[in-house]
């Protein structure tokens, strides 16, 4: 028979104090956290704060140079300070970062030509649905699917277009499904300057050497990606 001495009873209480402390502790600090994460996500994208698309936060492409674009990144909050690299020329080059909270899908990058900022791309921050893009934006001016991923982990990647208001937004089907519903997740946003459609659609036959004309389709809703946007 185990017998339980008298201070191991006493102590079970402080121990039980003990724990009830630290568990707490740890607790608050997890929310306190979480609370501290959601000041750094940028979600200026819906707010418009403190611009509207194609302008993210005061850089505009085709407008802003790439100084004054590095100059505003690196007082950026969102952004990781030391984790901005540059790549290529003053003239035409680029840069890359690394969000304070977890991006998704795509690498923050900013690219300029002539000294000019011409795209940005942006894994987001937070959850947005196709549905939440089209009650903002409206409904998307050109669509392309692609297929993503490995054979053993594939899903769909559906573009929609909006080239007159000079941005695209990129969705992402779940794993092994081929449809997309109005909560179809949107992982990232590429910004560019505003163009017409047949200006857009002459720039991409220019910049890919081939007709583009077959790739592409006008928005005809939810539902099989490969039968509405593929075929």
């Amino acid at each position: 028979m185990i017998k339980i001495s008298r201070t191991s009873m006493k102590n079970r209480p402080f121990v039980l104090i003990i724990t009830i402390v630290s568990f707490a502790s740890l607790l608050v600090w997890i929310i306190t956290w979480k609370l501290d994460q959601r000041n750094y996500i940028d979600r200026s994208i819906l707010t418009d704060t403190p611009c509207a698309l194609p302008c993210w936060q005061n850089i505009i492409p085709g407008v802003t140079s790439n100084n004054k674009a590095m100059e505003l990144l690196s007082k950026n909050s969102y952004i990781e300070k030391e984790s901005i690299k540059l790549a290529g020329t003053n003239e035409n080059g680029g840069c890359s970062w690394s969000w304070r909270v977890s991006g998704r899908r795509m690498q923050p990058t900013m690219s300029w030509e002539n000294g000019i900022v011409d795209t940005i791309r942006m894994g987001l921050t937070f959850d947005l649905t196709i549905q939440e893009v089209i009650d903002k934006w409206g409904y998307p001016e050109l669509v392309e699917a692609i297929e993503g991923g490995t054979p053993e982990y594939w899903y769909w990647v559906l573009t929609l277009y909006y080239p007159t208001q000079g941005f695209q937004f990129n969705a992402y089907t779940p794993n092994f499904t081929t449809d997309i519903t109005s909560r179809t997740e949107v992982g990232s946003v590429v910004l560019i300057f505003p163009l017409t459609v047949q200006e857009w659609v002459e720039q991409k036959e220019k910049d890919l050497g081939f007709s583009y004309a077959n790739h592409y389709f006008t928005w005809k809703g939810f539902g099989n990606i490969i039968n509405l946007y593929v075929h």
